[in-house]
């Protein structure tokens, strides 16, 4: 019991900063509203909501691994099933949570709202989506490293960063969401094999792709390249407070 109770305990801790975050973004939608009388920014609320779909899917993922390393034969079988399931639903959702940063596209003068006021709302839902976004892929990232090695990792990384700024141009652009990947996959396919063998016929598809592909990949990067040197200092400076201690 006092196992599950940390473990629970753990869970909370790690999800506070982005529950914060979710938080004051619809903190501030709701004083907007209010404010203003229309629903004009309405659709953050729901964008928020689909960027979360992936985070509880990684969550849950990650757990369902803990218990397949240690579990029995027979109840491992079907937790694989469960992660097969949530990987998919991760997959399919995950580019909702950086699709938040296009939503900038909408600033603009809206009286009776100060536009100080919209920045400040909009980038707070896109911080919120990226570091959502963020979490959850570390999440899947750490179990890939686990099962096939830190190459493989990295390339899983690379290629579903890319599938997200793919994701971000079919939903901004083409208007689809994440529904459309089961009603119109053969449509996706087919867009996407296009655009690869004409480019010059579909520069922005490639161009959306590419940039915020590049962009969220070196950002990932750097956010977890931080936390990685400031885990390796506090293991350097263990040895020094031993001797001092």
């Amino acid at each position: 019991m006092r196992h599950v109770l940390h473990k629970l305990r753990f869970e909370v801790v790690g999800v506070l900063p982005f529950a914060a975050l979710v938080v004051w973004s619809l903190t501030l939608l709701a004083v907007r509203l209010r404010h203003a009388g229309s629903g004009t920014y309405l659709f953050l609320a729901w964008n928020l909501f689909l960027a979360l779909i992936p985070l509880a899917a990684s969550t849950l993922l990650r757990l369902t691994h803990e218990e397949v390393v240690t579990g029995a034969r027979r109840r491992t079988l079907l937790l694989r099933g469960c992660q097969a399931l949530l990987f998919a639903v991760w997959l399919l959702f995950l580019p909702n949570a950086p699709y938040l940063v296009t939503d900038l596209f909408h600033l603009g003068p809206k009286a009776p709202v100060p536009l100080w006021f919209d920045l400040a709302l909009l980038l707070s839902c896109a911080v919120t989506g990226i570091a959502v976004g963020f979490r959850s892929m570390g999440d899947v990232h750490e179990i890939v490293r686990q099962a096939s090695g830190r190459v493989a990792g990295w390339g899983f990384v690379v290629v579903v960063w890319f599938a997200c700024a793919y994701g971000i141009y079919l939903g901004r652009y083409l208007r689809w969401n994440s529904w459309d990947v089961l009603h119109r996959p053969l449509h996706i396919v087919k867009v996407a094999v296009d655009s690869s063998l004409d480019p010059h016929s579909h520069p922005r598809v490639l161009g959306v792709t590419l940039l915020y592909g590049v962009l969220l990949l070196l950002t990932y990067v750097a956010v977890r390249g931080h936390v990685a040197w400031v885990a390796a200092r506090e293991v350097a400076r263990r040895p020094a407070r031993l001797e001092h201690g």
